[in-house]
């Protein structure tokens, strides 16, 4: 899909660079075996998301991670997200937002356009960054909506305010916590909160194991599709970045 959509922004404006990062150097490699026919269309590169993130004009990313990353660096994009009809009817059943974007649900509000299953498809996204690339009026609007999503996410000792907010949800239901003690949010002691955190980040690791193993390819390889992005920027010879797609005037 990222690939028909780079083409059609280059049969638009033959100025156009793009640039495809991927997770690892595996990864790289069998990106570079999907784009083998399209020329120099797309340079495809290992590392260093961030830095593409800042010099990108815009960008079409998969959702998960990543759109928060790029909502931090204020890079315009869309969001795109298509599994098989099966897994996404079932997950709809299961989990009731309005929005599946991680900024869009911590605004609360459609800050970046979604485009999921269906609507994913080459014209809607090239549509998408034509706008960004012909409007910087429309970039500049987004970057500040970002800016002001991003700022809700706070500033440090995340992991203390993820610990308390625990603690205090255990305490509300009377909760047996760790070793059979039970005590109120007010009086957990730092070990007892630093305990907290490492099994908050334990979760979290054990979440991206899943999320890496659901997607593992035939051949052993990780495919990290949440973390892949597209986007399009005015330097002439990119930096390596790991998760966007980059067009270039």
């Amino acid at each position: 899909m990222m690939v028909e959509t780079a083409k059609r922004l280059k049969s638009w404006n033959s100025g156009l660079k793009f640039e495809v990062p991927a997770a690892s150097p595996k990864l790289a490699e069998q990106i570079r075996g999907l784009t083998a026919g399209t020329g120099d269309l797309i340079t495809v590169t290992s590392g260093g998301s961030h830095s593409l993130m800042q010099r990108a004009c815009c960008a079409v990313i998969a959702s998960g991670t990543a759109t928060l990353e790029a909502a931090y660096y204020g890079l315009p994009y869309c969001l795109v997200y298509r599994v098989a009809p099966l897994t996404y009817v079932l997950g709809r059943m299961l989990v009731k937002i309005k929005h599946i974007g991680l900024v869009n649900i911590l605004a609360g509000e459609g800050v970046v356009e979604e485009l999921i299953q269906m609507k994913a498809e080459p014209v809607a996204v090239a549509r998408s960054l034509r706008e960004f690339l012909e409007s910087p009026a429309k970039r500049e609007a987004l970057q500040a909506r970002l800016a002001e999503t991003a700022a809700k996410l706070g500033g440090e000792g995340a992991h203390e305010r993820a610990a308390r907010a625990v603690a205090g949800w255990l305490d509300s239901r009377n909760c047996q916590g760790l070793g059979g003690c039970v005590s109120r949010a007010s009086g957990y002691s730092s070990g007892a909160m630093k305990l907290f955190s490492i099994l908050l980040a334990a979760v979290s690791l054990f979440g991206v194991s899943c999320e890496r193993h659901e997607f593992e390819g035939p051949d052993g390889t990780k495919q990290l599709h949440e973390h892949h992005a597209a986007g399009a920027g005015h330097e002439e010879h990119a930096e390596p970045a790991e998760h966007a797609e980059k067009a270039e005037h």
